[in-house]
């Protein structure tokens, strides 16, 4: 898979099994490096592991972490999520895309390019979470705003100019 990504996984020096940012580190499954930088690290389950179970995201995410690294990957090669390490929210925000080989080729497709040699050194997957973060936050404020079914008063306003009931807009938005 990292091979088919444009990587070259004879290369130690683009391709890094079990790397280890200090001997005393453990060990992440592979490091891909562009420019003597780790910039993805893909965590390896067996086939079949459920990758729901926490301990595998907080793993893979303290790798990076210490290391300074900003994207992982965990897989058990049927499923694939990709987290944002760095982000400044907590690891279950962190999740930037997911998807199942089987349930959805394109969506693979789609997410399994993201790795890409050719996308990791145009930093695509950045410009992408970005987008991503600031709707996931909007979406999640505005949830939470209009949890209880109606909008609070003061937000409020009538769009019309005083004939009778209008169309009601909220403010700001």
């Amino acid at each position: 898979m990292i091979a088919a990504l444009g990587w070259d996984v004879l290369d130690p020096e683009e391709v890094h099994r079990e790397y280890r940012r200090r001997t005393t580190d453990n060990p992440v499954n592979y490091a891909l490096i562009l420019m003597r930088m780790p910039r993805l690290f893909i965590e390896a389950k067996a086939i079949g592991e459920n990758l729901d179970d926490p301990r595998w995201a907080n793993q893979t995410i303290s790798y990076a972490a210490v290391a300074g690294v900003e994207w992982v990957a965990l897989t058990n090669g049927a499923e694939w999520r990709v987290y944002n390490a760095h982000a400044p929210v907590p690891v279950e925000h962190k999740l930037f895309r997911t998807v199942r080989i089987a349930d959805d080729v394109d969506a693979a497709f789609g997410l399994l390019s993201l790795p890409s040699k050719h996308n990791m050194r145009d930093n695509r997957i950045q410009e992408l979470w970005r987008s991503f973060f600031v709707d996931r936050e909007v979406n999640l404020a505005l949830n939470d705003l209009f949890a209880s079914g109606e909008p609070p008063r003061e937000l409020m306003c009538r769009g019309h100019q005083g004939k009778g009931p209008g169309p009601i807009m909220v403010r700001g938005l």
